[in-house]
């Protein structure tokens, strides 16, 4: 493991630096930048917290890779760019995204399971609807919806806020 290490104000090598840079190039170059810029007592320790960090990085963002996949083996994604993105800035959702058709499938049976972001311009914000359609008729529809919801949503209400929601639509 390496060692903890000081550096310079200026250099961020903190993990949230690298897991939200896009671009890879940075982390894989960090070490060579630094060298060129300063002068390091020990440049073998430098470059060994800096591979811990790219790895924690590769871990997260396995982690959000595969979550975004199962996501889309479990939903149909509406607008699935905008979904994706909405997910990633939002990415305390995916686990309750992850774990919803467990529950629906469990309540309504196996039926088509939607994601849409909805937005309102106007109001300036955005809302990822879990869309679940269904050929019950309205009364059975609704009961199943309350069901869902004191099983499982209201469980999550206070962690979601207004950024997810679900809603019942007939096929």
């Amino acid at each position: 493991m390496a060692t903890a290490i000081t550096l310079p104000r200026e250099v961020d090598l903190s993990a949230n630096r690298f897991r939200k840079d896009e671009n890879s190039y940075y982390l894989c170059n960090a070490l060579e930048q630094i060298e060129k810029s300063y002068i390091l007592e020990n440049p073998r320790e430098v470059k060994e917290y800096l591979l811990e960090i790219r790895k924690d990085e590769k871990s997260y963002s396995l982690y959000f890779y595969n979550a975004l996949e199962q996501i889309e083996k479990s939903y149909i994604l509406e607008n699935p760019r905008e979904v994706k993105e909405y997910l990633l800035d939002n990415n305390d959702l995916i686990p309750f995204v992850n774990e919803a058709p467990e529950y629906i499938n469990r309540i309504f049976g196996y039926v088509p399971i939607f994601l849409e972001l909805h937005h309102d311009p106007e109001e300036n914000w955005d809302e990822l609807f879990i869309v679940i359609k269904t050929n019950y008729p309205p009364e059975k529809a609704v009961e199943l919806e309350i069901r869902l919801f004191d099983e499982w949503f209201i469980n999550i209400m206070d962690k979601v806020g207004n950024r997810l929601n679900f809603i019942e639509k007939p096929l």
